[in-house]
């Protein structure tokens, strides 16, 4: 085995032990959201407001992202990369347009591994979300 197929071999284990260490989910509710569109101020909104379920429930293994509750659709996101840093696990991704609704999002989700703590960014071309929150961990 050459020099630097075994440096290669050695960082792919740290990476294996972290997806290890993944809980296999969690059911997190939407508590204080934001919405802050291009060139004006912030303002808090409610789920309702917005037509967004309150809870969402996060995959790991599967790599999905779904909302849950009377006002969830039918759709799954995908997670396209998930990591962990200390206690906090981050996962992102790029969900499609809707036609007629809106144009295509990007989201980043960070997870408190230790106290269910949530932070949730979704931004597309006009406005942008901010969402905390508290998850229930599925270990």
């Amino acid at each position: 085995m050459t020099v630097r197929a075994l440096a290669a071999l050695c960082l792919l284990v740290p990476v294996a032990a972290a997806a290890a260490d993944l809980p296999k989910g969690a059911l997190c509710a939407l508590a204080d959201i934001h919405e802050c569109d291009a060139g004006a101020a912030c303002e808090r909104v409610t789920a309702d407001d917005i037509a967004v379920p309150r809870f969402i429930r996060v995959e790991f293994a599967q790599k999905t992202l779904r909302g849950v509750g009377p006002r969830a659709r039918e759709r799954v996101t995908k997670i396209g990369s998930v990591d962990q840093r200390g206690d906090t696990i981050f996962a992102q991704g790029i969900d499609e347009a809707i036609q007629g609704e809106r144009t295509a999002l990007g989201w980043t989700f960070a997870l408190g591994s230790k106290d269910g703590s949530m932070q949730l960014t979704v931004t597309g071309d006009t406005a942008t979300f901010v969402a905390a929150g508290e998850c229930l961990i599925d270990n």
